[in-house]
């Protein structure tokens, strides 16, 4: 259990880090064009995205042995 949770961790330092320079560079590639509420809307979805992939990690890190 202990080791599944230190993997678990480290993937999701992982995933945030590219993840988070993904949508930077994404953000400032396309949504610089943008009027502002279209970029308020890309970075509130980029900002969203992240979750569902950590929350996979979460729930393998916490089943049962």
């Amino acid at each position: 259990m202990r080791t599944r949770k230190f993997i678990g961790s480290l993937l999701i330092l992982a995933i945030l880090v590219v993840y988070s320079l993904l949508a930077m560079v994404a953000g400032a590639q396309v949504a610089m064009g943008w009027s502002e509420p279209g970029r308020v809307a890309f970075y509130a979805v980029a900002g969203i995205l992240w979750l569902p992939p950590v929350m996979l990690i979460i729930r393998w890190m916490a089943r049962p042995a």
